[in-house]
């Protein structure tokens, strides 16, 4: 080559990288889309990394006068004026959400506050204080500006309680429990950005998701840590034990392609978590690899097993603390996080307390004084499987009240109809019985203090955290339970703090009616590659209409890889509701099908499930009905286009 030709190909090399380099740049400037997607993953990322645990410690404001906002104004309202010190940081720009609660004798105040930053441009930061020692993180930056009206780009609602009746007419459950959305908008009020913190629990505000980077994009309250702790004690049968495990296996596929976390504790002498030598193993029930192995013939659920005593502390102790004595909600990790609800099933009553036999470090030091005398007696054989030991009973109940998570219990079985002979099968002295317990007598067996215990008490006491001492015969007000009379009334599940059924065939009834009462009448979608099943990292919107009832968004993406939908369901009767995603421009995939399914099991039925419009194919949706016995579960499936 000569040194002209040379010259002439460095020159037309030139112009060629100049002319792709302004190629590059014009079509980047000119895909609002891509800009909006990246500050869309980028602000889910950041707030999905602190709100879900402060939602989740955050102990809910009173609301007195039943409007539906807390009575106290500057609790997670959008109270500008609230400032948590008075520190510049803490007057910083205004605040929009306001959360607080004590932790270990520690106060703790909360503000997510939105305002200009020094080079002009718009922030959203969290500022916490610990007993007015106060710290800040900012969270999201190049925030959308304020409105004309000088309103803040992001707000904070309360959506409405979810209220759901069965085919019967029968409103069946309160599903959001307290729940906050966070939406953030653009000037012309175009909504970017909305999720959901919220889930099962009733009391306190918990997250909506527990695994990170995967945020729960959210329109409805199922979903969350929910943790099974199942009894396998030797007041068991072989038969009874097999109709446990169908029950548990009843309960994974009602909650099947929902965005619940599930934990399986299972427990005699002492505690162990299902399917892992660790400390704990929550389970993805939105992942359907995951469903099908715990339904499988060599699931963790088929070692459910029965013999050993009854330790009702260590396996609450499992449920709430980690490995190395810490509570979850202290923790404040998602990837480890506190359950939302504890279902805790028994047959009987506590033979075995933590001191006898133990998994992990040991349980807190109760305060000095915090067990009365009357409890501090043992059953009259520690190795008797069916002996009611007193201070098993007092350690666990002191255990499980340390926490605020809701908790149900499901007593089954003859053995949890009996009671417990306080003369024969503790080692409290006579006197003891006769001045500190109220229980009224039983037969008396040849013993001069023969009072009858019923182990429903036992149970219903400790999950109502009453003292079990002072009941004397009559359970009205003590504690809520529904008995099975044939069916389970779901309405009255969602309430109740104990279910009832002599029958272990009714197991898996109890535990189904309790997660319908979670997420029943919902409905879960997720968008995954045809090619691998895994979930679509590029965000795709969604949105939820039928007739008389407004059209609701939410999204998936890289962060939140289900989106969920409360459907109402008045009167009883299904909804026909058309599912539609929005467009998939920009994220290099094209519609390729639909797969639906209620308590695992695929909806093949056309009357149930179709394609909205034919010529559109997948991408224009489908007509889909959902009932509010079932929690319905879709995904998109996609291709590259």
């Amino acid at each position: 080559m000569t040194l002209i030709e040379l010259l002439v190909s460095i020159t037309v090399i030139g112009l060629i990288a100049t002319v792709l380099a302004a190629t590059i740049t014009v079509v980047l400037r000119q895909s609002p889309e891509t800009t909006a997607r990246v500050d869309t993953a980028r602000w889910e990322q950041n707030l999905g990394t602190w709100l879900p645990a402060d939602l989740a410690s955050a102990q809910w404001p009173t609301d007195d006068d039943g409007d539906g906002l807390p009575d106290d104004p500057t609790q997670a309202v959008d109270y500008d004026l609230y400032s948590p010190c008075a520190e510049a940081q803490c007057t910083w720009g205004e605040n929009v959400v306001h959360l607080a609660w004590e932790e270990g004798g520690v106060a703790i105040d909360v503000s997510y506050r939105y305002g200009q930053a020094d080079d002009g441009t718009y922030e959203f930061r969290r500022v916490a204080c610990r007993n007015g020692d106060c710290s800040t993180q900012t969270l999201v930056r190049d925030m959308p500006e304020p409105s004309s009206g000088g309103e803040p780009p992001i707000s904070v609602s309360f959506p409405p309680d979810v209220l759901d009746t069965d085919p019967n007419g029968s409103p069946i459950v309160n599903t959001s429990g307290r729940r906050v959305s966070v939406t953030i908008k653009s000037m012309d009020g175009t909504e970017l950005l909305s999720f959901t913190g919220g889930g099962t629990e009733r009391v306190d505000l918990e997250p909506a998701a527990i695994q990170p980077p995967e945020f729960l994009q959210a329109r409805s309250g199922c979903g969350g840590p929910i943790t099974l702790i199942v009894d396998e004690s030797g007041s068991l049968t072989a038969s009874d034990a097999g109709k446990v495990q169908n029950g548990v296996r009843s309960f994974v596929s009602t909650f099947s392609g929902t965005p619940t976390q599930l934990q399986i504790i299972g427990f005699n002498s002492d505690a162990r978590v299902l399917g892992s030598s660790g400390w704990n193993n929550w389970y993805d029930l939105s992942e359907q690899s995951v469903v099908d192995s715990l339904l499988g013939g060599s699931s963790p659920i088929n070692s459910l097993g029965h013999g050993g005593a009854t330790n009702w502390e260590d396996a609450i102790y499992r449920a709430l603390y980690t490995e190395s004595g810490q509570t979850y909600q202290a923790l404040g990790n998602p990837a480890n996080p506190a359950p939302e609800m504890i279902v805790f099933f028994t047959d009987g009553m506590p033979t075995y307390h933590r001191d006898e036999d133990q998994t992990g470090p040991e349980s807190p030091e109760i305060p000095s004084g915090n067990v009365p005398s009357h409890f501090n007696y043992n059953n009259t054989t520690e190795a008797t499987y069916t002996q009611f030991d007193p201070l098993a009973w007092y350690r666990a109940a002191w255990l499980l009240g340390q926490t605020q998570t809701r908790v149900i219990g499901v007593g089954v079985g003859t053995a949890f109809g009996m009671s417990a002979n306080l003369d024969r099968d503790t080692t409290i002295p006579d006197s003891v019985i006769a001045s500190d317990w109220s229980a009224p007598n039983g037969p008396s067996d040849g013993y001069s203090h023969p009072r009858a215990l019923p182990a429903e008490v036992a149970l219903g006491d400790l999950i109502a955290g009453n003292d079990i001492s002072n009941y004397d015969g009559n359970t009205a007000d003590r504690y809520v339970k529904v008995s099975y009379d044939g069916g389970w009334n779901a309405e009255a599940v969602a309430e109740a703090d104990l279910l009832t059924t002599t029958n272990f065939n009714e197991f898996g009834g109890a535990l189904d009616s309790i997660a319908l009462s979670e997420c029943g009448g919902t409905l879960t979608v997720q968008t995954r590659l045809r090619s691998n099943t895994s979930p679509l990292r590029e965000t795709v919107g969604y949105e939820v209409s039928a007739e008389d009832m407004p059209v609701t968004e939410a999204s998936t993406s890289a962060v939140n890889k289900s989106a969920a939908f409360d459907i109402s369901t008045d009167g009883g009767a299904s909804v026909d509701i058309l599912l539609k995603p929005r467009s998939l421009d920009g994220t290099g995939y094209r519609a390729d099908g639909w797969t639906c399914r209620t308590k695992n099991v695929e909806i093949t039925d056309s009357s149930k499930m179709s394609l909205h419009d034919a010529g559109e194919g997948p991408a224009g949706g489908i007509d889909l009905t959902v009932a509010a016995n079932e929690a319905v579960a879709c995904v998109l499936w996609v291709v590259p286009s």
